[in-house]
């Protein structure tokens, strides 16, 4: 678990931990040193009291004061594990996100989005609250048990060799039901997987779940997968109240024994009185160190399984198209592509194609015939599976990758102003020219209705025309760009709309490379190059495009 943890760590954070031990350290040994002045103070009161009132005093002058300086370690130790706790789960957020942000997109759109979203919130943010403090608990644990087993050896070895059996028996005791409790902590995480993933679905179809009367079997989905969930919790707290109920038992018999023996010990001068005071107020040290663990145990377990789910992540391919810059693009080649998505057949296979500005391509084809795959790898978005893509500029092949702008078929928009929205595309655009594209997207009563007001969660007080219509703005607000994507442009508009947007964008002359993506056969003549893709092929059409 260190291992994982370090790649979050710079050099302050380490020296911060470093400190942070240190702290620890003198926390336990200021706590603990005590014992000795209690032993010395009690045997002094019972040999002489008055005669040794100026010893006793001294010793409990500095009996208070370790325990001052052994109260500021732990609570200073305290904060500071929360501070590197704090710092450190942020870091992890923010690069779990940079991560996801980095992903090839082919890969990322694979994954089960509940899944990315509970490593995401669910196991950032236990890792975020429970990251260093387990660690912390279990050195604190550790350093106490060798600092108290150091000070029992020197009052008895014996009592000593009685006390730490006992500690250990109650380590193995719930040392059996540790594997048993891992297992139920995995199983725990499916299920509550499973229960947001149904809740997720639950909420997002809402409409057809009420139009089509399917209110009460999904709510019998959504009671069976809580009914799992709690069987799963219930184990689980089963597991720790057993362990508990043993915990407290054998600590409780513990103090029995000892309390028996070091008397016996006291009657035969084994021991002197103030040595049975120290051991009965200070037995704790060998065996709360013991408990602790045991608990630590169930946070350490948690902390493995959100740590290695975030790890699994960061383990996904990287988009390498990402590191490299954005380029001047005129014309792209692509040489014998072949394409497959992971752990499924070849999309298609040695395509061989070059597309040059200005053009505007029809890329036409069945449903899910890879249509919207094939744009995505002439724009650089995905890289293919063989072969590859090349860019030219002004007749110069160039390394990098072209500044694209995408109408992408179930885009998203954000909880802002229309504006906004399409600001996100260029953040410099003018004002004229938001003004221009309102007008090109017949979006003025869309504007008039809304005005500067958030739209809602992917513009959820928009009808669907609308958001298509604000979605088109917005890519087209990215001016600067040298390949256009429109996937199913005239889909949920009225056909009248669709058709004088479409001039109205053939009115920019953007000269660029402009791919069209459409099922609607009537947008034929706007186009003077026809892509099909259909059963692995892809050819072209010139002459005839119907």
């Amino acid at each position: 678990m260190m291992r994982q943890l370090s790649r979050y760590m710079d050099r302050k954070t380490m020296i911060l931990f470093a400190l942070l031990t240190l702290l620890i350290l003198a926390g336990s040994m200021f706590s603990i040193w005590p014992i000795r002045l209690i032993e010395g103070i009690v045997d002094l009161a019972l040999v002489d009291a008055l005669g040794n009132i100026s010893d006793i005093i001294i010793y409990g002058v500095i009996y208070i004061t370790f325990h001052i300086l052994g109260a500021l370690g732990r609570s200073s130790a305290q904060y500071l594990s929360t501070f590197l706790q704090t710092d450190t789960g942020i870091k992890i957020q923010n690069k779990l996100y940079e991560k996801l942000l980095r992903i090839r997109l082919g890969v990322l759109q694979g994954r089960n989005s509940i899944e990315l979203t509970n490593a995401l919130i669910e196991d950032t943010e236990f890792i975020s609250n429970n990251l260093v403090s387990p660690i912390t608990k279990l050195f604190s644990a550790l350093v106490s048990f060798g600092v108290g087993m150091f000070f029992m050896l020197g009052i008895s070895w014996q009592l000593t060799l009685i006390i730490l059996p006992c500690g250990l028996v109650t380590s193995i005791s719930a040392r059996i039901i540790h594997k048993k409790s891992g297992e139920n902590i995995e199983e725990k995480r499916v299920k509550s997987n499973s229960l947001w993933k149904i809740f997720t679905e639950g909420i997002r179809g809402i409409i057809p779940i009420r139009v089509y009367r399917y209110n009460k079997k999904y709510g019998a989905l959504v009671s069976d997968a809580s009914i799992q969930m709690k069987k799963a919790t219930l184990a689980q707290e089963k597991l720790k109240a057993i362990n508990l109920f043993f915990v407290s038992v054998l600590f409780m018999a513990t103090i029995g024994i000892i309390l028996v023996v070091s008397s016996v010990f006291v009657i035969h001068g084994i021991i002197t009185v103030g040595a049975l005071a120290a051991i009965l107020m200070y037995n704790h040290m060998l065996i709360d160190p013991l408990i602790d663990v045991l608990d630590i145990q169930q946070d350490i377990i948690k902390l493995n399984v959100s740590l290695k789910r975030v790890q699994n992540l960061f383990t996904l391919e990287d988009d390498e198209n990402l590191d490299k810059g954005i380029v001047r693009v005129d014309s792209v080649t692509l040489e014998d592509i072949s394409f497959s998505y992971i752990n499924s057949e070849s999309l298609f296979s040695n395509i061989n194609i070059s597309v040059s500005s200005p053009c505007n391509i029809w890329i036409k084809g069945g449903s899910g015939s890879g249509k919207t795959t094939l744009a995505n790898i002439i724009a650089g978005l995905y890289p293919p599976t063989q072969g590859c893509a090349r860019y030219y500029f002004l007749g110069k092949c160039v390394d990098g990758v072209p500044n694209v702008s995408y109408l992408i078929q179930d885009g998203y928009l954000f909880d802002k102003s229309i504006v906004q929205n399409i600001m996100i595309a260029n953040p410099k655009i003018t004002d004229d020219k938001i003004e221009k594209l309102i007008n090109i997207c017949h979006l003025s009563d869309v504007i008039e209705n809304h005005g500067h007001m958030p739209i809602g969660e992917n513009g959820s007080h928009l009808s669907g025309g609308e958001r298509k219509r604000v979605r088109i703005a917005q890519m087209l607000a990215n001016d600067s760009a040298d390949i256009y994507i429109f996937d199913e442009l005239t889909s949920s508009l009225d056909e009248g709309v669709a058709f004088s947007i479409l001039k109205n964008i053939s009115s920019l002359q953007l000269n660029k490379i402009c791919l069209y993506i459409e099922h609607n056969t009537k947008v034929a003549p706007l186009f003077d190059r026809v892509i099909v893709v259909d059963g692995g092929h892809v050819w072209e059409q010139y002459n005839n495009i119907d």
